[in-house]
């Protein structure tokens, strides 16, 4: 399936990335997932929320440029042999025009025996 993640430009000082998970925390928005990649000039800081456009929003209120793309999300049971098995679908979304030009896939394992830590 396709989801949106959000990517953010950050400048290469102390602090920013606290202060962007401290403004979607405030709003009650938690990260699912999230990636950082520097560059010369700073970095870029990809993450994928349950309310993407609601992160938009606030972020652009807190002067944060922020850009919207697609990505493909799998999401598999914590089974044995549930890893090998994506592959399949990955060929298969490779085949497919719209998604081959995605250069990013986000793959998410459920467990319903895992429970949070006390």
């Amino acid at each position: 399936m396709l989801i949106k993640q959000l990517s953010i430009e950050l400048e290469n000082r102390l602090g920013n990335l606290s202060r962007i998970t401290g403004v979607l925390s405030r709003h009650g928005i938690s990260m699912s997932a999230f990636s950082i990649f520097t560059t010369a000039e700073g970095g870029v800081l990809r993450i994928i929320v349950p309310h993407p456009m609601l992160a938009v929003d606030i972020l652009g209120n807190h002067n944060y440029k922020v850009v919207v793309d697609d990505v493909v999300c799998l999401k598999l049971k914590d089974v044995s042999g549930q890893r090998h098995s994506w592959r399949s679908v990955w060929r298969l979304s490779v085949m497919n025009p719209y998604l081959s030009k995605r250069s990013e896939v986000y793959l998410s394992i459920t467990n319903s025996a895992l429970k949070p830590l006390p």
